[in-house]
């Protein structure tokens, strides 16, 4: 194991040239041993492979550090008890993939991952773990991508402060006692797209006087205290989570102008608390409807998905348009995204380019459910309008279906219901249903007479 700083000096040299560290033709770097102090990198446009050895330190100092450098990539290092694990300073177009960075706790502040004026660099795929802040971006530390980390046992999980247009995305961040933590003027960022932000002492998402920010599409399922939480911010979007199983499933302590609509809240201990907090908007309009609150039991009397019974918050915060069902988005091949909202479990979505067929399969959402609806607005350029439902082959009734709930330029609403059990539903634009029912009806009196033929044959053999 080597001691003493190491470093990948600007003209590809190491130093000292005894350090356990081989390259080829100075562009990639990779570990024979374990180092038990700090690396710097002093040179661009490198690959370091840590090959699965140790960096290991005595809880002060960076294990390994980059100032102003571009284009390097850190990647299968596994790197323990430094005051900084990995720090990037000034530095841009970096890639940070698949370390093991772990306990970096000595100090009051320590990081397991920092990023200081650092732009469009990636961190993914990486297991941190067990830091005081595992992984924060500082300082106008913009337009970077976290995605796909394993961010467990910390005081803060993923803290940006300061930081604009950042993006984090699939990553599972667990166990914290702040999973995600956005404040002093971190604006404009996105938290998005399959974040699993759960079993948090604190909040899952904490956003502190902060505007802009994106949240959307995460699993926020039981955290202590919030689902997500806002704080003196204002312009933030909450839209298409499911935030399950949390003391507060949303909260806003003194913020304005945020919009929260299109999310599943389910059995949380409080669906909402507000505080000095109004001017926010809790649906997307007649239309496009709201958020599904599982303790809302107001009827939806007219078939459309929506309540008529609006969901008050409190004198200024209503869902005026409460979602019978789940709100959910499939994309397809063609990149269309389709919109359901139902009370099933929705599973086998698939479109048929061939055909311009949507098939999916659902099923009760609990053992109790006897009914089931799905409420879809459908592009017109995936389908042509207008539809026919078919469950199960026709075996199945639809019942309720209105073709033409809404429609628009490019889209089309329907809604259709059923008696719940475990169905094949498929979606078929009309021209095309009236061409396949005359070929069906052909096939089965085939089927029929080739049957009755082979009885016959049957027959005359047993005589």
């Amino acid at each position: 194991m080597a001691n003493g700083t190491i470093y990948v000096r600007a003209d590809g040299s190491i130093d000292p040239p005894t350090a356990a560290i081989s390259t080829a033709g100075n562009i990639t770097y990779v570990f024979t041993g374990d180092f038990n102090d700090s690396i710097v990198i002093e040179r661009d446009n490198i690959l370091v492979d840590g090959a699965g050895f140790k960096v290991q330190g005595n809880g002060t100092g960076k294990g390994i550090s980059l100032t102003q450098r571009t284009n390097v990539t850190i990647k299968n290092t596994t790197i323990k008890d430094f005051a900084y694990g990995i720090w990037l300073n000034q530095s841009a177009n970096n890639r940070i993939l698949e370390n093991d960075i772990a306990s970096n706790t000595t100090q009051m502040n320590n990081y397991g991952v920092r990023l200081e004026f650092s732009t469009d660099n990636v961190i993914s795929g990486n297991n941190i773990t067990g830091n005081r802040f595992s992984l924060a971006l500082t300082s106008h530390s913009s337009n970077n991508i976290i995605a796909g980390n394993n961010v467990r046992s910390s005081i803060y999980g993923i803290a940006l402060e300061d930081s604009q247009n950042n993006t984090i995305a699939g990553n599972r961040i667990a166990h914290n006692m702040f999973g995600t933590f956005l404040f002093s003027s971190a604006d404009n960022n996105q938290v998005c797209e399959g974040n699993v932000i759960a079993g948090n002492s604190q909040s899952g998402i904490q956003i502190v006087s902060s505007t802009g920010n994106l949240v959307h599409k995460n699993n926020l399922t039981a955290n202590s205290e919030d689902g997500v939480f806002l704080d003196s911010s204002t312009g933030n979007s909450v839209v298409e989570n499911y935030i399950r199983g949390n003391k507060y499933g949303v909260r806003a302590y003194s913020s304005l102008g945020n919009f929260v609509f299109h999310n599943s809240l389910v059995a949380n201990m409080q669906q909402v608390q507000v505080v000095n907090s109004s001017f926010n908007q809790w649906d997307d309009g007649s239309i496009s409807g709201g958020n599904y609150w599982s303790d809302h039991l107001g009827a939806d009397t007219n078939h459309d998905g929506i309540s008529e019974f609006p969901y008050t918050i409190d004198a200024v915060n209503v869902d005026n348009y409460p979602l019978k069902g789940m709100f959910l988005t499939f994309n397809t091949s063609r990149n269309q995204p389709t919109i359901v909202v139902s009370n099933s479990t929705i599973k086998q979505f698939r479109y048929d380019e061939t055909n311009r067929t949507i098939t999916m399969t659902v099923s009760n959402s609990s053992s109790t459910q006897s009914f089931g609806f799905c409420r879809m607005c459908i592009p017109k350029n995936l389908i042509p309008p207008p539809y026919t439902v078919v469950i199960d082959g026709g075996s199945t009734a639809v019942t309720d279906f209105n073709g033409e709930l809404h429609d628009n330029s490019t889209h089309r609403w329907i809604y259709f219901a059923y008696q719940h059990s475990i169905h094949e539903v498929v979606i078929i634009p009309e021209f095309l249903y009236a061409l396949l029912l005359p070929l069906c009806m052909i096939a089965t009196l085939l089927t029929v007479k080739v049957r009755k033929r082979r009885a016959c044959v049957i027959a005359q053999l047993e005589q």
